[in-house]
């Protein structure tokens, strides 16, 4: 049996080829080296000694040191918690204790101490630590404290920090991603407490985006590029609570707290 290797782009070697006498290939046994981070399509074809061909791809994340930036929809954890789902980003908090489900991506502060989770990423800041067994890779500041129980890959990257441009509210991080040339912008919500209709005024006019946040940072609304210094926001859909609206202009991020009677 033959076995094509292709390895994707920006690959090193960006092919390869096996002989087995085998049916199928059981070990992968080559060192591959990409220039960029990001997701690589493989393929591998496959030729019986009859002539029969099999092609199959799949898709990998190659990563790298990059400063990783927490996405807006990831869900803040500021206390002790477990929770059993699957395919969800976290962004854990200093001094908190958490346990996630399968195939979740998880950021971790300083102070944190992630106990499981299964199949997914864990970045862990200096001062944060794993002490579960099951992640697909860790990411983490060598000052991370891993335990001897995880056998999996670990790229160990120095002075690790988290990109928060993008980041949804929280507390314990409220001036993170916002330029500081635009934090004392005068952007201004009335009214506030409101029964659903905000108006908002001086807002820039190179304005992207306007999110509409509720306290576990996901995205519940959104207005883009309304192209005006002035506009209304309709939260009458929303049920009553508290909610974070997020400008996004080129290069800055600003947050505005507001309360929905």
């Amino acid at each position: 049996m033959t076995i094509n290797w292709n390895f994707g782009d920006g690959a090193n070697p960006p092919t390869a080829v096996d002989i087995s006498p085998i049916q199928e290939p059981m070990y992968f046994n080559h060192t591959v080296t990409y220039s960029t981070p990001g997701i690589r399509n493989i393929s591998v074809t496959t030729v019986a000694p009859g002539g029969c061909t099999s092609v199959q791809t799949s898709a990998i994340h190659i990563f790298d040191c990059s400063t990783p930036k927490i996405p807006h929809d990831a869900i803040v954890i500021d206390r002790d918690t477990t929770i059993n789902v699957r395919n969800t980003t976290f962004w854990v908090n200093p001094g908190v204790t958490f346990s996630g489900g399968e195939y979740d991506t998880i950021y971790a502060e300083a102070g944190t101490s992630i106990v499981e989770q299964g199949y997914g990423i864990v970045f862990l800041k200096s001062g944060a630590s794993y002490v579960g067994g099951g992640a697909k890779i860790l990411i983490c500041d060598p000052a991370a404290g891993v335990t001897a129980k995880y056998g999996g890959p670990i790229l160990k990257c120095s002075n690790l920090q988290f990109d928060y441009t993008d980041a949804p509210p929280n507390v314990a991080f409220p001036q993170n991603g916002v330029d500081s040339k635009l934090t004392a912008a005068a952007i201004t919500l009335s009214p506030n407490p409101t029964r659903g209709i905000i108006n908002v005024n001086d807002a820039p006019l190179n304005l992207i985006n306007v999110s509409v946040l509720n306290l576990l940072g996901a995205n519940v609304m959104e207005v883009t590029k309304p192209n005006a210094s002035g506009f209304q926001i309709d939260l009458t859909k929303l049920t009553p609570g508290i909610y974070y609206l997020r400008f996004v202009m080129p290069g800055a991020v600003i947050t505005k707290k507001i309360v929905r009677q």
